[in-house]
């Protein structure tokens, strides 16, 4: 079977870690996506998913973004940990919608 990758974004961190967001095509299947870790190594971890597990990924990582700039949490590491969770992030997410909604 053939299969062709195009790399979409990739971005590296100053540990020398690659995180790239990858489409694979394949005759006769859907494109699959995969967000692709390599080491400084060059040891690879490929995490492949639909573009609907993408959509929500991606979601959850500008609501973190935005959750993390409105500084509405402690600097002290015990309060951050309990404020910084899965729940807390997706009901802010929520709430932003919401706003976006009502505006």
């Amino acid at each position: 079977m053939s299969t062709c990758e195009n790399v979409l974004l990739t971005n590296k961190n100053k540990d020398g870690y690659t995180i790239s967001l990858i489409a694979r095509f394949e005759k006769q299947l859907p494109v699959s996506y995969i967000i692709r870790v390599t080491s400084p190594q060059g040891n690879k971890t490929d995490y492949m998913c639909t573009l609907n597990n993408l959509k929500q990924f991606c979601t959850s990582l500008k609501t973190l973004q935005s959750f993390s700039e409105t500084e509405l949490y402690s600097n002290n590491i015990q309060e951050l940990k309990k404020v910084l969770t899965a729940q807390n992030i997706k009901d802010f997410a929520n709430l932003l919608k919401s706003n976006k909604l009502n505006c």
